[in-house]
């Protein structure tokens, strides 16, 4: 009887990790949309509405490098869950 219940406590226990998994999976993909969304509002503003073309240059390595940091760092912790 106990051997029962422990595998069963394992199996629990692994639904429960990839249930996890596939929250990260689409929570990272949700974030990943709405990125690449604002990103596309984003460059339009800056290339329509005022900014010269030598800041947009530092202002996308800016938004871009800083967003790569981030995204590194959640993909870390992705992997980790």
């Amino acid at each position: 009887m106990p051997q029962e219940l422990s595998s069963i406590e394992l199996t629990s226990v692994e639904l429960t990790r990839q249930t996890a998994q596939l929250i990260s999976i689409g929570t990272f993909g949700l974030v990943l949309l709405v990125f690449v969304i604002i990103s596309v509002i984003l460059n339009y503003h800056w290339t329509h509405y005022g900014i010269s073309l030598g800041q947009i240059g530092r202002v996308r390595v800016i938004y871009f490098g800083v967003s790569s940091i981030l995204f590194v760092g959640m993909f870390v912790v992705f992997l980790m869950i």
